[in-house]
This record gives C-alpha cells, sequence and structure tokens, in this order.
C-alpha cells in the first residue's frame, strides 16, 4: 500500500483505527537542501527526516520551476549532514506534493541511496535523537 484508500462516510463512526504506513521515524530538522531536477536547482529547507525520505520546503516566490513538481518524478537531493560542510547527496524520487501560496512542500523517498549515505544518515538521526 503506498497511498490510503479513499473513505466516503454516510455517518461519522464513534471510533476510527489509525494505521500508520511509514517504515522509518522521522525526525524534525531545518537542513538546508537543494533539490536538483531537470528544470533546475530548488533551494529548500528539509523539515523532517528519516532513512526512507525527507520533506523539503521551498520557498516558491520567484521559482515557478518549484510550482511545477509533480509526484512520481525523479532527483536527486543535496544536503549537508556535518558541521564541517560536507556536501552529501542521494537519487530520490518526489512522492507527494503539496502547492502552498508561497511554499511546496515536497515529500520525497530516498531512491536506492549509498551504503555510505545510508550510514551517515542513521548516525545523524541517532545524534537527534539522543538530544532530544
Amino acid at each position: 500500500i503506498t497511498r490510503p484508500s479513499l473513505l466516503v462516510f454516510l455517518s461519522y463512526p464513534s471510533m476510527m483505527n489509525n494505521l500508520s504506513i511509514r517504515q522509518f521515524k522521522r525526525v524534525h530538522s531545518a537542513l538546508p537542501g537543494i533539490l536538483v531536477t531537470a528544470e533546475g536547482e530548488l533551494p529548500g529547507s528539509i523539515s523532517d527526516v528519516s532513512l526512507g525520505g525527507c520533506q523539503l520546503v521551498i520557498d516558491s516566490r520567484g521559482r515557478a520551476a518549484a510550482r511545477q513538481l509533480e509526484g512520481g518524478q525523479r532527483a536527486v537531493l543535496r544536503f549537508c549532514l556535518d558541521a564541517d560542510g560536507c556536501s552529501t547527496s542521494t537519487p530520490c524520487i518526489l512522492r507527494n506534493v503539496e502547492i502552498g501560496q508561497f511554499q511546496v512542500y515536497a515529500g520525497l523517498a530516498f531512491d536506492n541511496p549509498e551504503e555510505a549515505f545510508k550510514e551517515r544518515l542513521n548516525a545523524y538521526l541517532e545524534m537527534v535523537r539522543a538530544a532530544s
């Protein structure tokens, strides 16, 4: 299952089960990131991240390419996990895109990331979890 089914309620149930379909626990972040697509580079901020993907928030003012993002597109995400400014990049697939008035929220799934990337990301996630 990749997305929830559509539901129609003729009457509201008194209780409904909630099932999380996420495979990985996400942590909140504020990492700067750049989404590289065929149309160019879109700078943004990674608002949450997990071993499986992240959400990138892009300021869409003056960036027509940000408003043209669509689910299913392939891209590369570049960002920095280390304090020394070392850039990390990984291929990703846009899973969902929500377009707001001034921002675009892009849900990204990491697409077959390299083992070194997964190790660095896991170390970052563990550091953030330990600090909170």
